[in-house]
């Protein structure tokens, strides 16, 4: 017998139903808790691994900022090195020439 048969047992088919659903709305309360609480777990872990990429995006920032000071004290450092090579070379080439010009001077006085 169903509740549509001609108009019998009505009120036995409502409660039925009234009861079926009332049973099933406690479980569907502890499946949606914990669904929320599953959710609110990985938005937890979400946010920590934003923070963690955070900070280390902020690390690597600072690393490559430093690897450029390093690098920039490199290179003021081999140019201080080619220009007292340079200067070096300058006053090898004056001594020289001025020994040249002595040892010519002193032929010079010589020949006179």
């Amino acid at each position: 017998m169903t509740c549509n048969d001609s108009g019998r047992n009505n009120s036995f088919c409502l409660c039925w139903t009234i009861n079926s659903t009332s049973k099933h709305i406690p479980f569907q309360n502890q499946s949606k808790n914990k669904l929320i609480n599953g959710l609110q777990l990985e938005q937890t872990q979400i946010n920590s691994c934003q923070n963690q990429t955070e900070s280390l995006t902020n690390e690597i920032h600072e690393l490559q900022k430093t690897l450029n000071e390093f690098k920039n004290e490199k290179n003021e450092s081999i140019q201080n090195k080619m220009d007292g090579g340079e200067n070096d070379e300058r006053q090898n080439l004056v001594r020289h020439i001025t020994e040249e010009k002595d040892q010519y001077d002193q032929q010079n006085k010589r020949n006179r």
